[in-house]
C-alpha cells in the first residue's frame, strides 16, 4: 500500500490516472507516518504546514498540506504482527532532505532495487535491508549550484522558483529550458555591462550580492526542513 499526506480525493485521482494495482490511502496528519516512525521501523521526515497554507511549502510542490507534509520512504515488513512478536523489517528507507539532494527531490530509492533488496532479505539475508539515504545513481543533470541558480532564474531573480508537476502530475520541460536561457541571458547582460562601463557592472554585480545573501540565500534555507 502507498500513504500520503493529501487528501482521499486527491489519492483516489492519482491511483486512477497511473492505474496502480495497489491503494493508496490517505494520512493529511501523517499519523501511520508518525506510529512507523515510533516503531523504529522507518525514519520519516515530517515537515508540519499547520497554519502556513500559501507559503513556500505550497509554492515548491504544488499541493496544499493541511496539516504537513510527508518525505519519501519505503519499509517493508514481514509479519507477525500482533502484540507479542515483532516482524522482521526486510526494508526500510527515507529520504532526509537536505541541500545535497535538493531537499529530497533526488537520491531517491529506486523501485527495482528495493524489490531486489526485499527479495535478498525474504531469503533471510537481512544485509541490504538498511540502503543509504542518498542513491547516489539518482543525479541531477548539472552541477547543484548551478541548478540552484536555475531556480533563482525561473523566480525572475527575485527569488528561487521550483520546477513542479501540475495536479495531474505533468511536467512541461519548456519551463527548466526557459529559465537556463534565462540564467545565460542574465550572466551575458552582466559581462556585456562590465565591458562597456566597468564601474556600473560593478556597483549592480556588489548590490545584487548583497541581495543574494540577504535574501535569496535564506529563502533556499527555509525549502529544507530541520
Amino acid at each position: 500500500m502507498g500513504i500520503c499526506a493529501q487528501s482521499q480525493v486527491e489519492a483516489n485521482k492519482f491511483m486512477k490516472k497511473l492505474e496502480l494495482n495497489y491503494r493508496l490511502v490517505a494520512d493529511p496528519t501523517c499519523e501511520v507516518a508518525k506510529l512507523l516512525n515510533t516503531k523504529g521501523w522507518i525514519k520519516s521526515v515530517i515537515k508540519d504546514t499547520t497554519g502556513k497554507v500559501g507559503d513556500t511549502i505550497e509554492n515548491m510542490t504544488g499541493y496544499r498540506y493541511a496539516v504537513a507534509m510527508l518525505q519519501p520512504g519505503v519499509v517493508s515488513l514481514k509479519g507477525p504482527t500482533d502484540k507479542e512478536d515483532e516482524p522482521t523489517m526486510l526494508l526500510t528507507w527515507g529520504s532526509k532532505p537536505s541541500a545535497k539532494n535538493v531537499n529530497g527531490s533526488i537520491h531517491r530509492l529506486k523501485a527495482d532495487l528495493a524489490w531486489t533488496i526485499i527479495q535478498k532479505s525474504l531469503t533471510g539475508d537481512l544485509s541490504d535491508s538498511h540502503p543509504p539515504e542518498d542513491q547516489e545513481d539518482d543525479m541531477l543533470p548539472f552541477p547543484l549550484p548551478v541548478f540552484y541558480m536555475i531556480l533563482v532564474a525561473h523566480g525572475n531573480f527575485i527569488g528561487p522558483k521550483a520546477f513542479v508537476a501540475d495536479s495531474e502530475g505533468h511536467f512541461d520541460r519548456s519551463v527548466l529550458k526557459v529559465a537556463m536561457a534565462k540564467l545565460v541571458a542574465f550572466v551575458v547582460l552582466f559581462i556585456v555591462v562590465l565591458s562597456l562601463a566597468p564601474l556600473v557592472g560593478v556597483i549592480l554585480l556588489v548590490l545584487y550580492s548583497i541581495y543574494v545573501v540577504t535574501v535569496i540565500v535564506p529563502k533556499l534555507k527555509r525549502w529544507r526542513p530541520k
